[in-house]
């Protein structure tokens, strides 16, 4: 009798333990995944997912820390547009997310998805106005959104790539005031943009100061290891990385853009005071800006000859240098290869110069110089067609 009953009740603790499992199982069913970007996971129902914090599971979490959110009730169509504008398929894509959009029963993220997925169709189809316009819609519509930060970022950027300098600025300027940002790289970065605007217009001077005094003012953002790791080396603190790479880059272009306003003396030792610092990231700087100083200066001649096509020699071969033994970042790389081609413009190698500007144009699409690079090869075409004089 005792062991019948033992039975009984092992058979029923295992029927309320299958149960609570497949009770179990239906409930991870319904939970949200958000994945962070230190590689971690947060499962449970996502409540919010707002401009400054994704609220999971009963926990607020910054929106900056949020690398991507998967919903239970994703529908199947939605993730096969994900997939097809991943292959550049974005007709097919639209269609699917117009399917996604008439599914029943999913929460509301999926119409901020869809409207956001759509502007970004047309931004990766380079159709800059109509992005833009998307991009504009969207942030009238879901202004807390958690993507407003791209949004609003692409809005400057298609600007830039259809060569309203002007326009740019002003959107890079809206992002840098918005006080939402203020705590973020991205206030320093639009900043960093802002000013690359001035540049690109030829008003060197006014981007030689502000990208100092940009420099000075994401120092004083740094923590006290932040700024630690500009002049040590180590690596800088989680979240800063950013703010460090910002600091470099800002004291990088202060000088060049000095250079390029006339004062390339001046600029030259600087970057010769950076080539004799300790650490690798400084050093770097200083011998590139020299080499690329050299062809400022040369580039100022009006003719290039006898002595002078030396001078340009030894400014490639310290270019080619540079390249091989201290350009560290594809932007450096880029902008050696930039100015490599400058110098073989200067010694008429057009050729030569062309391979340069193709280079960056195909390899670096995304970096500063590209641009410049655009607009040379340009340049060398209009001129490939036409005699020489005395013909």
């Amino acid at each position: 009798m005792k062991r019948h009953v033992t039975v009984l009740l092992t058979a029923l603790v295992v029927v309320l333990l299958a149960g609570l499992v497949a009770g179990a199982e239906e409930q991870k069913k319904d939970l949200d995944r958000v994945l962070l970007k230190n590689g971690k996971v947060v499962n449970g129902k996502v409540l919010a997912e707002k401009w400054d914090k994704v609220t999971c599971g009963g926990r607020s979490i910054p929106t900056t820390q949020v690398l991507d959110i998967i919903h239970y009730d994703t529908p199947p169509d939605f993730l096969e547009a994900l997939d097809l504008i991943d292959k550049g398929q974005y007709d097919n894509a639209l269609f699917k997310l117009k399917l996604a959009q008439d599914t029943p029963h999913v929460r509301g993220w999926l119409k901020v998805y869809i409207a956001y997925y759509k502007a970004e169709i047309e931004w990766r189809r380079s159709n800059w106005e109509e992005a833009r316009k998307l991009y504009r819609d969207f942030l009238k519509n879901y202004p807390d959104s958690r993507f407003i930060r791209t949004a609003s970022w692409r809005i400057a950027q298609s600007l830039l790539n259809q060569g309203s300098y002007e326009a740019a600025g002003d959107a890079f300027g809206n992002i840098f005031r918005d006080s939402r940002f203020a705590r973020e790289p991205l206030h320093w970065k639009a900043r960093f943009w802002q000013i690359y605007t001035l540049e690109v217009r030829g008003q060197y001077m006014d981007a030689y100061t502000q990208y100092l005094d940009t420099k000075q003012k994401i120092l004083t953002s740094l923590s006290r290891d932040g700024r630690d790791a500009l002049f040590s080396g180590k690596k800088p603190p989680e979240g800063e990385e950013e703010l460090v790479h910002l600091y470099f880059e800002s004291l990088y272009r202060g000088h060049l853009t000095q250079a390029l306003s006339g004062r390339i003396d001046e600029a030259y030792e600087e970057f010769r005071k950076l080539s004799r610092k300790a650490t690798k990231a400084l050093k770097n700087l200083g011998v590139i800006g020299m080499a690329i100083c050299d062809v400022v200066r040369l580039s100022k001649l009006d003719e290039i000859t006898g002595d002078a096509v030396e001078k340009v020699n030894a400014a490639r071969l310290a270019l080619a240098r540079s390249f091989i033994f201290f350009a560290s970042t594809d932007e450096r790389r880029a902008e050696l290869l930039y100015w490599s081609g400058v110098a073989a413009l200067l010694l008429n190698v057009d050729e030569e110069a062309k391979a340069y500007f193709s280079l960056v144009a195909d390899v670096y699409p995304d970096s500063l110089v590209a641009r410049l690079c655009k607009k040379e090869l340009e340049e060398l075409q209009k001129t490939a067609g036409k005699p020489e004089e005395g013909e």
